[in-house]
């Protein structure tokens, strides 16, 4: 079996290449030692809020309709199963720890609530939870790609959930993900789907006390598509540069802002005692 870049790989490499090399890259044969990180609050709220969307579109597809008190408890279920799996939080937050799990699961039911309100009944699923692998040309590429597709729709619309605590900008489905997600739909349909969208339940902002719901949606068309592929070139030729000993992984992308960035803090990155990019910040 080859290696898979996974589509959460994509998403992961942007965010933080440093990163990603010292959780992912041993996988590739680009680091020697996997760090395990634990999630932080936030993702267990998204991965809990995701399995209530998955279990409520899977009744759907058998005709069955979930209640929405039902949802928002398997949400919970999810989320405290998750935690006793651990979870990452920074030593400057442990005085409020209780109150950000706390706080992280009122979230977790609220955008779930939000998500059945704003989309259960306007979405009708043909497909829940796809599995994909794309096998890529050998001569090429020493991976190949895998992921999974949320739903797709009756109109053969692509569906991915998404939680956020901001307000998701307008072009938000223009991803490398969507692209892949777009190929894995061509691959079992034999054609692209016309769309793409991102189904998004979010906070406006941190100070707001109720989710709001909107999609952001995108065509495939070469504009999309190209780039994706691009990029999985150019990620190949650091992977061989890397493999070879003729690039230091760490130094192969740039580090995230160091002055803005979330990610680039104590709260958000368990691994910033052991990164020499870390920005210094607690959050």
């Amino acid at each position: 079996m080859r290696i898979q870049l996974h589509q959460s790989d994509l998403s992961s490499q942007e965010i933080c290449w440093q990163s990603w090399i010292m959780t992912r890259g041993m996988a590739f044969d680009m680091w020697d030692v996997k760090e395990s990180v634990a999630p932080g609050i936030k993702a267990i709220t998204g991965t809990a809020t995701h399995k209530a969307i998955e279990r409520f579109y899977g009744d759907k597809m058998v005709g069955k309709e979930l209640p929405p008190g039902e949802a928002k408890e398997i949400a919970e279920a999810a989320f405290r199963e998750a935690l006793d799996r651990g979870y990452y939080i920074s030593e400057e937050d442990t005085p409020e720890e209780q109150d950000i799990i706390a706080d992280g699961m009122t979230r977790a039911e609220k955008f779930t609530a939000m998500y059945i309100k704003s989309f259960g009944n306007i979405i009708v699923p043909e497909a829940v939870e796809q599995d994909f692998v794309i096998m890529l040309d050998e001569s090429e590429f020493g991976f190949d790609l895998t992921g999974r597709i949320d739903l797709i729709d009756a109109m053969g619309i692509l569906h991915d959930s998404k939680t956020s605590g901001a307000t998701p900008p307008k072009h938000a489905a223009r991803t490398y993900q969507s692209a892949l997600y777009a190929e894995a739909f061509k691959l079992q349909y034999g054609k692209y789907p016309e769309h793409i969208s991102y189904d998004y339940v979010y906070f406006p902002s941190a100070k707001s006390s109720e989710p709001k719901a909107d999609q952001r949606m995108t065509e495939v068309d070469d504009l999309l598509i190209n780039p994706f592929y691009a990029r999985l070139k150019q990620f190949e030729a650091i992977r061989k540069a890397c493999v070879s000993g003729a690039l230091n992984p760490l130094y192969a992308a740039p580090p995230p802002d160091r002055i803005f960035s979330w990610k680039c803090t104590k709260k958000h990155c368990p691994l910033w005692n052991k990164c020499e990019f870390w920005s210094g910040r607690a959050k």
